[in-house]
Order: structure tokens, then sequence, then C-alpha cells
């Protein structure tokens, strides 16, 4: 019976475009058509390849090493598998991707019900702590700031911790519970479903899974942060 350093970024995908917007490709251009000298061209060449080179490093940071909270000390969260999927994706901090693991997929029966994810920043027994974000179906690498409502506690496993959490991102919630209280007597079935659901993946199949209120949660995930944004 089911009784965040420089400012996280909230965008939908985790890498963005080289030029989020043409207006910065626009001022290089008129810059450089201003500019007749070969003096002045080849600087404004050494400006656009050191803006290349600095965001080529950020998009490709490892998301291991982003902190557990945002400076707005909201829980950060990484997407591995997004609702309404069934493919089996994690990420590798030694290869900085994500890989869909073909031998366990796809999880067998229906699809997710929420996000399933991970919170950079946390070791727990070894184990980076694992997430669901309830709301809509984001891709994977996506990170968004959530805030937690409980958590399901997994016997015989060595992160035993999942949070339960939903988005900040109002377009993004589908739930309006703010405590395991309330989502347990608003979506009782939804919150079965989503235990039936998580006992299907190969780490947790078969085994017993306790849910934890908010205070419990969040005093068991604080035990396990090793990096927050004030740590940059």
């Amino acid at each position: 019976m089911v009784k965040q350093a420089p400012k996280i970024r909230k965008a939908k995908q985790a890498v963005k475009p080289l030029f989020t917007s043409h207006a910065s490709l626009r001022i290089f251009v008129l810059y450089f058509s201003l500019n007749s000298t070969t003096t002045m061209k080849f600087r404004a060449l050494i400006l656009l390849a050191s803006f290349v080179v600095l965001q080529a490093c950020n998009d490709n940071r490892n998301y291991i090493e982003l902190p557990a909270t945002s400076t707005n000390n909201e829980v950060v969260g990484v997407i591995e598998i997004a609702a309404g999927t069934n493919t089996l994706v994690t990420y590798s901090a030694l290869t900085n991707d994500f890989s869909i693991d073909s031998a366990n997929s796809p999880i067998p029966g229906f699809a997710a019900p929420a996000n399933f994810g991970f919170v950079p920043g946390t070791n727990h027994n070894g184990e980076r702590v694992a997430a669901v974000i309830l709301g809509e179906g984001l891709p994977k690498g996506s990170i968004v700031e959530m805030h937690i409502l409980g958590a399901i506690e997994v016997a015989d496993t060595a992160s035993k911790l999942i949070l339960i959490c939903a988005s900040l991102k109002e377009e993004f919630r589908t739930v309006e519970s703010t405590s395991l209280e309330e989502l347990l007597a608003q979506y009782p079935r939804d919150a079965q479903y989503l235990e039936a659901w998580l006992q299907r993946m190969p780490k947790y199949k078969g085994k017993e899974m306790r849910w934890l209120h908010k205070n419990e949660a969040t005093a068991e995930f604080e035990s396990t942060v090793l990096k927050k944004s004030e740590d940059y």
C-alpha cells in the first residue's frame, strides 16, 4: 500500500546552440564590416574564436560536476529518462554522454509516468542520488530546478534514496502537490503506478520500497550533498 557557481540554466535543452540568438552573430558581422583595417578585422576574428572556444567548453561540461543546488538554493536535477518513454538511458561521467542500455531497454510495461534522472554533486554510498521529476516529459540532458515533495527509500541498494520532486517551472508542472501527503491524497493511483514502474527498472527490480515524507527526505538528501552553488 502506498502510504546550482554560475547560475544553473533552466533551459529545456541542456545544450544550447552556438549562438543562442542571431543577435550575437549580427553584431559581430556589423562590427567586422565597419572596421575595414586588417588589424581591426584580425582582432574581431580573435574575439569570435575566443567566444566559440568558451561556448564549446561550457556545453561540454561534465554533468556530475554541477552543484546539487542552484543559486536560488533549489535542488537541481538532470534528466536521463523522459516521462512517456520506456528507453533506459543512463549518464556516464567517464564518457560525458547519455547512452541507451540496450540490454535492458525498453523497460517492460507502461511508459514512465514521470521524468527520471539524478541530482549532480551528490554521493550516497558511492552513487549519485536518483530523482523522479514530476511533470511534462523533458529530453535527456535537461537541467531543471525542483523542490522536494518526499522520497522513496529502496532496500538492499547502495544508493537507497530516490527523491520525488516537482519542477519549479509552471509550464512543465502537472501536479499541484507541495508535499508527499498532498501527492498521495490527490493522486493515490498515480503514486502506486510510479512505484510499480520503478520496481521494473533493473536496478530496483523486486526491491522493497518505503515512502519518506518531505522532512525526512530533505534531511536524508542534505547528508548526501557534496557540492552546492556557493562552493564555486
